[in-house]
C-alpha cells in the first residue's frame, strides 16, 4: 500500500469501532500514508428511550442522547487528531435508536418505547439478523460512502463478528461496491465470539496477524471515556493483535 500511493479509507459503523480495531494499523501509517476514517451511525433519536438505551446513557453519565452523541463525536474527533485524520460523520441513526417505518407516539408507546424501535434490547441489535426495514438505508449509504471513496482507494470495514447489525450493514455494502476490501477483527467482540466461517469461506479470505505499534492503542482506546465505562467498567483494557482478513 505504501508503494502503490492508495489512500486507506476506514468505514466505522460507530463513533469508536475503528480505533478499537484498527488503531495499531492506523497509528504505524499515520505519517505513510493517506487516512481517512467515515463514520456512518452518529446519531441517536427523540425520547422517549427504551430501557436499555437508558441504562447505557445513565452509565456513561448523560441524561439524553442528543448530548452523548455530540461529546462521542468530540472524543473521536480528538483521539484521531493525534493520528492526524479528520473524520467524516454521515449521521445515519445508530441501531439501539432507530424506529419502525409505523412510528406512532402516543401513551403506549410514550410508556413502553420499545413498540416503535426496529431493535428494542440488546439482544435483537446484535442477533446477526438485519431487519428488512433497515434495507431503505443502504442506498443513501451507498452513495454517501462513493461520494468520499476513490475507486483505487484500500477499504477497511469491519468483518462484523458478534453479529451488531450495524457492523453487517457496513460490511455487506463495502463488499457489493468497492473492489479493495480489508476486513478488520471486531475488537472486544472477538474476544469472547468467532469469525463468521461461512462468510471467510464464500469470499476466500486469507488471515493476518498485526502487532506493530499496539503500545500506541491503549492511550488511544482511553481517549474515549464515554465508552470505556460501557466496554470495559473497571476492568483494564486488553490489547490483544490485530487480525485482518483480505482476499487471498
Amino acid at each position: 500500500m505504501i508503494t502503490l500511493g492508495t489512500d486507506m479509507v476506514f468505514v466505522s459503523p460507530h463513533l469508536d469501532d475503528v480505533v478499537l480495531s484498527s488503531g495499531g494499523l492506523m497509528f504505524f501509517f499515520k505519517k505513510k500514508k493517506n487516512i481517512k476514517v467515515v463514520n456512518v451511525f452518529t446519531k441517536g433519536s427523540e425520547p422517549p428511550e427504551i430501557f436499555f438505551n437508558k441504562r447505557s446513557l445513565l452509565r456513561a453519565g448523560f441524561d439524553d442522547s442528543d448530548s452523548y452523541f455530540k461529546q462521542r463525536k468530540k472524543e473521536d474527533k480528538a483521539v484521531l487528531a493525534g493520528i492526524g485524520v479528520k473524520p467524516i460523520n454521515l449521521d445515519f441513526v445508530d441501531a439501539a435508536w432507530r424506529k419502525k417505518k409505523t412510528f406512532r407516539q402516543n401513551r403506549l408507546t410514550n410508556f413502553i418505547p420499545e413498540i416503535n424501535h426496529l431493535y428494542p434490547t440488546k439482544f435483537h441489535y446484535l442477533s446477526g439478523t438485519v431487519d428488512k426495514e433497515d434495507e431503505i438505508l443502504m442506498p443513501g449509504i451507498t452513495t454517501a460512502l462513493k461520494k468520499i471513496i476513490k475507486k483505487d482507494a484500500v477499504v477497511f470495514c469491519p468483518l462484523a463478528i458478534g453479529g451488531h447489525v450495524d457492523h453487517l450493514i457496513v460490511r455487506n455494502i463495502c463488499q457489493e461496491n468497492f473492489s479493495s476490501v480489508v476486513y478488520w477483527s471486531d475488537y472486544p467482540y472477538n474476544l469472547m465470539k468467532n469469525p463468521d466461517k461461512k462468510f471467510i469461506i464464500r469470499n476466500n479470505l486469507k488471515k493476518s496477524v498485526w502487532t506493530k505499534s499496539l503500545e500506541n492503542k491503549e492511550a488511544l482506546i482511553n481517549g474515549y471515556e464515554t465508552q470505556k465505562r460501557l466496554l470495559f467498567k473497571d476492568h483494564p483494557i486488553k490489547i490483544v493483535p490485530e487480525e485482518y482478513y483480505y482476499h487471498a
